[in-house]
């Protein structure tokens, strides 16, 4: 007898996971895959952003950098176009006395891009692009149709048919460029709803919105050359634009 209840209760210690606690442990199990899941998504949108921030900043510095160079060094400034590009600077050099020629242009970056690189061209040597995703678009103008609240991440508008497919508008009272990521023919959809891009303001019908461009543009009164240079970026839904503006003084004999 002692030898049978033995065995009945090493049986006993030999059983498996009851329903209960397997319930409870695929619980928890679930809980943890949840949480690794969500940490590896927060993870990856923040890589994504900081990703887009760091290239609209390198592209719009690069740009910034070479043109402060040259324009500094140029005893003739000459912009074109109705932004100022081409822009041609031209220059004697110190020490060879040879006369330098510098030509920035603006080229179209390979579509569905909308953005252009900067190309920078000396003397007779080919073109290389010193910045990319620079906007620049044809100047159009609307105006808002339906009271706007601030933070919106949709602003209608008259009509957008002349905008580009993506881009950056200028709307007063707003301290920065306002973006969006699409557009429908009576409203610019995709704006950020807090950060750079965003709405910070409300908005009242017969506002009104226009396209942002890079520019520059030289004056000889003062001898001022103004350089407003905005690299647009995106990349896995997220978009980052980041812009700079300088006041540079040519080389005297300009």
């Amino acid at each position: 007898m002692k030898f049978y209840c033995w065995l009945k209760i090493k049986s006993k210690k030999k059983a498996g996971f009851t329903l209960v606690e397997t319930l409870i442990a695929l619980a928890i199990t679930g809980i943890v895959a949840v949480s690794i899941t969500s940490t590896m998504y927060q993870f990856q949108s923040a890589s994504n952003s900081n990703y887009v921030h760091v290239t609209a900043v390198t592209q719009v510095e690069n740009g910034v950098y070479y043109i402060n160079r040259d324009v500094q060094s140029a005893q003739t400034v000459t912009p074109q176009g109705t932004f100022g590009f081409p822009l041609t600077l031209s220059w004697v050099d110190w020490d060879t006395n040879t006369t330098n020629t510098v030509t920035y242009s603006l080229q179209a970056d390979t579509a569905p891009l909308t953005t252009y690189s900067l190309m920078r061209t000396l003397n007779q040597n080919p073109a290389s692009a010193v910045a990319r995703f620079i906007i620049s678009y044809p100047s159009c103008s609307t105006t808002v149709t339906a009271n706007t609240s601030a933070r919106s991440s949709v602003l209608r508008v008259a009509s957008t048919s002349t905008f580009p497919p993506v881009g950056a508008l200028q709307i007063p009272g707003e301290s920065q460029l306002v973006t969006y990521s699409s557009k429908t023919s009576t409203s610019f959809t995709g704006i950020p709803t807090s950060g750079s891009g965003s709405l910070t303001l409300a908005h009242t019908i017969g506002d009104s919105v226009k396209t942002y461009s890079s520019s520059c543009g030289y004056t000889s009164a003062d001898h001022k050359f103004i350089l407003q240079l905005t690299s647009c970026v995106g990349h896995q839904g997220k978009q980052q634009e980041e812009t700079r503006q300088l006041v540079i003084i040519p080389r005297p004999g300009s």
